[in-house]
This record gives structure tokens, sequence and C-alpha cells, in this order.
């Protein structure tokens, strides 16, 4: 008798297998020695068309390659000759290649997917800028209101980038303020596109600047300050992945009175994969230390994901936010060391 579920197991397996063979089916060497895998779909007069697992779909400009390989049929599309279909092969110079036509017809260009309508943001076409706003009211056995609210400008214009970011929160809880901060994030970053090296040009410069007055913690005024370098690990318009870190000054000032300042370290990463063409995951990271005391250190991380709504209106959108906030010296103040914050709000791009 059969066992069902080993049969389905590999069929699952194999089908695994042979979807992640295909994606490999194609080597791509650029002229500065990288090595791109994925399945090569065309080779056209001026670029050739590579769909990868790690980046999607890339258009590699054929003046930037070296050679490349298909065992599997591809379309060739010359600029003053017909389609046709071809496997391709490393030339034995090792520099060009080498076509075998395959008796196989053409298949139909793709149509590009529909796109959500970007809105234009009133700034100028290299800004992209968000208002949230959101709200929760809870009544019964615990009488709770909060207000949230974001306002996040974001201009990049290479090798340039610059984020500013205000966001504030109130609320009450039986009639007592269980909510109650305003923050100011500003960071710039500068690619250092004038280096060689292909691993240099994802290299950048940072200077970045945080500001934090909180009623419950106590906090009138904590501003931390940073500069050093960091590193794109991937940017490309479905994947973003940088890491940063650097030396700093932070300076605290308390409802009582007290002033705290200290030289800091400081790391920080920021994430974003575009799922599809609406849906957009994030995730921030911080962590500061003090150099003189290791044991006064904060951190900070936050999740989010948001749906583009565009059927509602133009650069209309729902968000789902998770924070986590660490601050180790708080139980000095007789406070929680962890604030979690769980924010579902509404956006608009402009």
């Amino acid at each position: 008798m059969v066992n069902l579920r080993r049969l389905v197991t590999g069929l699952a397996l194999a089908a695994t297998f042979a979807a992640f063979a295909g994606v490999r089916a194609g080597t791509v060497i650029l002229k500065n020695g990288d090595h791109i895998t994925g399945a090569i779909t065309r080779v056209g007069a001026a670029h050739v068309i590579v769909k990868t697992m790690y980046a999607g779909v890339l258009s590699i400009p054929i003046a930037d390659i070296k050679t490349l390989s298909s065992n599997t049929p591809v379309v060739l599309a010359p600029a003053k000759a017909p389609a046709h279909m071809a496997t391709l092969a490393p030339a034995p110079s090792g520099s060009g290649w080498t076509v075998t036509p395959v008796n196989m017809p053409v298949p139909p260009m793709p149509k590009p997917p529909a796109k959500a309508p970007e809105p234009v943001s009133w700034f100028g076409p290299n800004w992209e800028n968000e208002l949230d706003l959101g709200a929760l009211d809870a009544a019964g056995n615990s009488n709770s209101t909060q207000f949230t609210g974001a306002l996040n400008l974001h201009y990049h214009f290479k090798p340039d980038e610059v984020n500013i970011s205000l966001t504030g929160g109130y609320g009450m809880t039986n009639d007592v303020q269980s909510l109650g901060f305003f923050q100011t994030d500003e960071i710039w970053r500068r690619a250092l596109d004038e280096f060689k090296p292909k691993w240099a040009k994802k290299l950048f410069l940072f200077a970045e600047n945080s500001n934090r007055y909180d009623a419950i913690l106590g906090i009138s005024i904590r501003s931390n300050n940073s500069i050093g370098p960091g590193y794109y690990i991937f940017d490309n318009k479905k994947v973003e992945l940088d890491v940063r870190g650097g030396p700093g000054y932070t300076y605290e000032r308390y409802f009582h009175g007290q002033t705290v300042s200290y030289i800091n370290a400081t790391a920080g990463l920021h994430f974003r994969y575009q799922i599809d063409n609406r849906t957009q995951f994030t995730q921030t990271m911080q962590y500061i230390t003090s150099m003189e005391n290791a044991y006064n250190y904060q951190a900070s991380a936050t999740s989010a994901i948001s749906f583009d709504l565009p059927e509602v209106a133009r650069g209309f959108g729902l968000r789902a936010s998770f924070t986590d906030n660490y601050d180790n010296t708080a139980g000095e103040l007789g406070r929680k060391r962890n604030d979690t914050l769980i924010i579902g709000s509404m956006f608009y791009k402009f």
C-alpha cells in the first residue's frame, strides 16, 4: 500500500528542488568579477534579464557583462534580427559567450504587473513623506484612551539621504496618565559613490540625533547624538538592509533636576522588505551604551507592516507596529526597564 504521507512529502520536496534548480539555471559573470545566479529569461540588444531568488528580477546592461551561461533555453532578441530560443555557454576565451539555437517557439513578452498609483510628494520628486494617526479607546473594567501620531519626512537624492521623524503619544488609564512622550529622530547618510571597488560603494557616512521627552519615566530631555560609518548590505527596490555604528554623546535631564551626560557608542540597523507592490515590512533597531559605565545602556526596536489602500484614497493605507524600548537605568527611578507599545494606525503619503 502506498504511504500517502511519504508520497505527498516526496512530491513537495521534488517541486521545491525543481523550483530552486530552475532559478539557478544560469550564471552571469560581470566584468568586475561578481557572479549572479538565477534564471536568465531574455538576452536583448542592450540588457540581460535575470530572475534571482534573493533580489527578484534584475536588468543587467550587456556592457557590464564578461560572460554568461544558461543550460535552459532563453530568448535571444537582437536589435536587427527576429527573436529566437537558444542555450548559452561561456566562450573559450573566457570573454563573451557562444549560442546554440534551440527549435522552440518564442514565448510572448509578459505584461508588467499593474502597480498601485504612487503619490507625488508635495515637496518634490526626491521626497517620500508620511503622516500617521492612531487611537485606542477601551471601556469596562479598565477605561483607557490613547492617541499616537507620527510625521516622517524622507529625502533621497544620491548620494545623500535624510530621514526626519517626529513621534508622539498620549494616554490615560483609569484617570491616570499611562502614556506621554514626544520624540524626534534625524539621520543623514551619504553614500561613498566616489570609491571604485564595488564593496566600497556600499559604504556610507552617517550623523544621527534623537531627542525624547517622557512623562512616565520623568525624562525632561534625553538627547543622543552619534556619527560614524555604515554599510549597505542590500540596497534595491525589493530589499534594503544597512548597519551603522560609531561614537557619540548623550545628555539627559530629569524632572527632579538631575542631569547626566556621557560619551556613548551607538550601533543601529535598518531593514525594509517590499512584500508586494502594496505591502511593506520594516525593522529598525538601535543600541546605545555609555563608554564610561557599561551598566548605562538603552536599546530600542520597532517592527511594522504597512498596507497601501489606493482604492480608498491615493496615498492612504494602514499600519500595525510593535515598539520595544529598554532602559537599563530606569530601575534606579523606580520604573520598569522595559516598555512596549503596539499601535494600529492610518497613514497618508504626501
